[in-house]
């Protein structure tokens, strides 16, 4: 968060010195995540349409990984926690399929 790039070279020398890791299959080790989805009402509409807003989504992804220590060569295992929150998109934007 404190550190800023700019330019394809800086980005990707940074990403690059990212340590390896490996997250669990989802689908093979769901025990090792919780994902928890709760309406989340009054967004606002992008059309206009409502203004009360509309519904959207906000989910929460918590789970577990494994970090690489490349000086050590051994694993250790990290935690992590996302919140994403889904509406409609604006007119006129990219649909996903």
């Amino acid at each position: 968060m404190n550190r800023q790039y700019r330019g394809i070279q800086a980005i990707q020398s940074t990403w690059s010195d990212l340590p390896a890791t490996r997250h669990p299959d989802l689908t093979t080790e769901p025990t090792k995540y919780m994902i928890e989805c709760h309406s989340l009402p009054g967004l606002a509409d992008p059309t206009g349409q409502t203004p009360g807003g509309v519904d959207g989504l906000i989910i929460n992804l918590h789970g577990e990984f494994e970090e690489q220590n490349s000086t050590t060569d051994k694993a250790a295992l990290r935690s992590f926690s996302r919140t994403f929150i889904l509406g409609p998109g604006g007119p006129g934007s990219p649909k996903s399929e």
